[in-house]
């Protein structure tokens, strides 16, 4: 009878962890469902398709001044010097 109580006790804490790993999973996925959302949300946006457009495409607006960044390597002690430059949209 102790046996068996002592298998049972082992079988039930057993379960409690299993239960509380599928519970945290549970909130991980819930999570993970809520970004996907958000993300889904913000690529249906028009905010989405203008960054979009000028990180991939190049493409600005009239007038607009994008600054980039250009690295260049020193070779004297692999010093790195960063330049910023900006490209002004022909009207």
């Amino acid at each position: 009878m102790a046996v068996q109580i002592c298998k049972l006790k082992q079988k039930d804490s057993d379960y409690q962890a299993k239960e509380a790993e599928l519970q945290q999973e549970k909130q991980d996925e819930t999570q993970r469902s809520s970004e996907l959302d958000d993300l889904e949300e913000y690529m249906k946006s028009s905010q989405y398709i203008e960054d979009v457009a000028k990180s991939k495409l190049g493409l600005t607006y009239k007038n607009e001044i994008i600054f980039k960044e250009k690295r260049e390597v020193g070779k004297e002690f692999g010093l790195t010097r960063f330049f910023l430059f900006y490209v002004l949209h022909p009207t």
